[in-house]
């Protein structure tokens, strides 16, 4: 789920996790311009030594909820930076998204470079080949 912060409320201090041992997290109550309330942690670590709440007001978010309460109120993780690296790994590609897609593509490529080694095509023609095989071999197969 998207939105917006509306407020962040630092509750209680830092807290050791009752399974793992020498993790610290400290909490925080998180209002959400819908007018839902979350409860997000954030685990002490090097980088962040005081376990800071990484966002600001204003900033969009896109939470998890976890299934847990804590105070009655629903705990969730932060999964933006999660979700804005899968959406940019789905650009990255070509406009191609699945690994099945990039496998085929791969397969053109080797094909292409066959065909330079073996003096069929000249070098300056890979890409342009590369592209016309998965066109007109893969692309249909792949949905």
């Amino acid at each position: 789920m998207s939105d917006t912060i509306k407020t962040i409320t630092k509750i209680g201090g830092l807290w050791e996790h009752k399974t793992y041992k020498g993790s610290y997290f400290q909490n925080y109550q998180v209002e959400l311009t819908t007018g839902k309330l979350c409860m997000i942690s954030k685990k002490k670590t090097d980088k962040n030594p005081e376990a800071l709440f990484d966002k600001q007001l204003g900033d969009t978010i896109i939470i998890e909820y976890t299934g847990e309460e804590i105070s009655g109120i629903k705990k969730a993780r932060d999964i933006t930076s999660k979700q804005e690296w899968q959406n940019k790994k789905a650009t990255n590609t070509g406009g191609y998204k699945s690994d099945t897609t990039q496998i085929a593509m791969s397969v053109c490529y080797k094909g292409v470079i066959d065909l330079v080694c073996a003096d069929k095509i000249s070098p300056s023609e890979i890409k342009s080949e590369t592209l016309e095989h998965f066109e007109k071999i893969f692309k249909p197969l792949i949905k």
